[in-house]
C-alpha cells in the first residue's frame, strides 16, 4: 500500500513543480492541516503563493473563489469568468 501511495506523494512532484502553485489555506481546517499548508508552500518549486481564509476545508467562501477564479484565470490564460457569474446569478434571482 505505502509503494502505491508514493507515487502520488507531493513530496516527490511539487519540489519540481514549474508551474506557479497557488496554496489556498484554511484556518478552521483540522489542526494537521493547517499545520502542513505552509509545507506545502515551502516545498513546492515553481512560484507560489500562500492565502489564508477563515474558513473550513471546503473553501466554500466568495473570497477564497474569487482568489481561486483569478488564479485560473492568470495561469491557463483563461477568459475573465466574472462577467458570466454575474449574469448567471443575475438569472437566478427573480
Amino acid at each position: 500500500m505505502l509503494d502505491m501511495v508514493a507515487e502520488t506523494d507531493p513530496d516527490r512532484y511539487l519540489p519540481m513543480a514549474q508551474a506557479p502553485v497557488l496554496v489556498q489555506c484554511a484556518r478552521l481546517d483540522t489542526g494537521h492541516n493547517v499545520r502542513v499548508f505552509p509545507l506545502v508552500h515551502q516545498i513546492a518549486g515553481g512560484p507560489t503563493r500562500l492565502i489564508w481564509y477563515d474558513d473550513d476545508r471546503h473553501f466554500t467562501s466568495l473570497e477564497a473563489l474569487r482568489d481561486r477564479l483569478a488564479w485560473l484565470e492568470k495561469y491557463l490564460w483563461l477568459e475573465a469568468l466574472g462577467p458570466h457569474i454575474s449574469k448567471f446569478l443575475k438569472r437566478q434571482i427573480p
